[in-house]
């Protein structure tokens, strides 16, 4: 019995583990955009992927977001739709689906679908992706 409860707390201590390392990337992400967005000069380039961890268009573009980001010069934020500021982002960009990209110039903002279902089959817009990460 004693054996099940050591088993039982390890594997809770582990889950509260993995929730705080959740949590504390969720607040890195979140102090990233804050500061960004606090600076004394206001962002005129910025591009926003939202993303959700149980989406599979999303998995599917995963790939393709990813190298785009590594060789843009335009900031590009990943918000995770179900955190409490992915929740706020939905709400002032008016997201509809978790595979979004929103693109902001000035005061210009453009959003697409990044992954969508064509034919039964994930297509991933790879011509909008890099139109988006071009200046």
């Amino acid at each position: 019995m004693k054996k099940y409860f050591k088993i039982g707390l390890l594997l809770c201590l582990l889950l509260v583990l993995f929730l705080s390392f959740k949590s504390l990337e969720q607040y890195i992400l979140y102090s990233q955009f804050e500061m960004k967005m606090s600076s004394k000069r206001e962002i005129t380039k910025v591009n926003y992927i939202f993303y959700n961890s149980h989406c599979p268009y999303c998995k599917a573009g995963k790939r393709e977001i990813f190298k785009r980001i590594g060789i843009s010069e335009i900031p590009s934020y990943l918000i995770d739709t179900n955190s409490s500021i992915g929740k706020k982002m939905v709400k002032k960009y008016h997201i509809r689906y978790a595979p979004t990209f929103v693109k902001v110039r000035n005061k210009n903002v453009t959003s697409f679908l990044y992954a969508f279902d064509k034919n039964n089959k994930i297509v991933i817009d790879i011509e909008k992706i890099s139109k988006a990460f071009s200046k």
